[in-house]
């Protein structure tokens, strides 16, 4: 009967030893098998995608001048709501710092203040979106643009100038998209259209041939100054004849076309320049054109042909 009772105990014992080991395994705050499937649950989070929060508070710990230029840039894009094919002066990213913008698209543009990845694991902070929810942050496409507003050859505006990401990152002085960093134009911004606001992606002229060019990549940083002679900046008003005329006489020296007289440059009723041969007012017409915004007309004159200047160059005012 001892030996019964002692039986009984050892299995009574055993039984208890292995309730604690299953209640051990499955519910151990730290390494249990359901604290696992918690950490598992919560990780996989990460690869859902997740709506930008509009609840993100100002960190305190971003310095006021990255801030301010975070502020200053949302006000640039949301500029000029009507207006397309033409650039917008920006104020740049300098006061970033050695912080990192993220811009996305979700209804209207969002951007988000990053610190480096050794700075809090790269967190984004600081979220502002623009208040028009169609509006879009892109990228030029840099051979497709060059064709339509810088090719000195021929001009092919049939494809689009520009294309979008999933995420763009902003520094000081560069953009990176899809992990590729490249130059940016830091003073302009270009808008094909009244809903697309496109940055600049730029390479170095050091290392390639002279003058403005593209790659499948950016523009060459030469180009600048003629995406900002050929493009008209969104803030200027719609042209007199006056100042069309002024365009078109400022191309004469641009392409190295021998000038008229000014009293023989623009008629009364329209804007229109008087060429010396069809080859200069070609010349001037490539150069005009994309600054005007306008078609033009290059004809001769055939009640001038006796003229030491029977070629006309004209536009027909918007």
């Amino acid at each position: 009967m001892a030996e019964g009772i002692l039986n009984k105990i050892v299995l009574w014992g055993i039984l208890l030893l292995f309730i604690f080991i299953f209640f051990f395994a499955f519910y151990s705050k730290d390494s249990g098998f359901i604290s696992k499937i918690g950490k598992l649950a919560l990780s996989a989070e990460r690869f859902l995608p997740v709506e930008p929060s509009k609840e993100v508070k100002q960190d305190e710990t971003l310095p006021q001048e990255a801030i301010n230029t975070q502020k200053a840039f949302m006000q640039e894009v949301s500029q000029y709501r009507d207006k397309g094919e033409c650039t917008i002066q920006s104020s740049g990213f300098s006061g970033l710092g050695n912080l990192i913008m993220e811009l996305s698209n979700y209804e209207g543009i969002n951007s988000r203040i990053k610190k480096s990845v050794g700075e809090e694991g790269g967190k984004s902070l600081n979220h502002m979106t623009t208040s028009d929810t169609k509006l879009s942050i892109c990228v030029i496409n840099p051979t497709t643009f060059f064709n339509c507003y810088l090719n000195p050859t021929k001009k092919d505006c049939s494809f689009e100038v520009h294309q979008t990401y999933s995420i763009i990152e902003l520094t000081k002085d560069s953009i990176i998209i899809n992990r590729k960093k490249f130059g940016l134009a830091q003073s302009l911004l270009y808008k094909p259209d009244k809903d697309n606001v496109c940055l600049i992606p730029l390479h170095s002229s050091f290392a390639t041939a002279p003058g403005c060019d593209a790659n499948e990549d950016s523009l060459d940083e030469s180009c600048i100054p003629k995406i900002q002679s050929n493009i008209q900046m969104c803030s200027q008003t719609k042209m007199t004849n006056s100042q069309m005329c002024q365009v078109m006489y400022e191309c004469f020296e641009t392409e190295g076309v021998r000038r008229v007289p000014p009293e023989a440059y623009c008629s009364q009723n329209r804007p229109a320049t008087r060429m010396l041969s069809e080859e200069d007012c070609k010349k001037v017409k490539s150069c005009s054109d994309p600054r005007i915004n306008l078609p033009s007309k290059c004809s001769l004159d055939n009640q001038a042909i006796e003229s030491p200047t029977p070629y006309t160059l004209s536009y027909q005012p918007g």
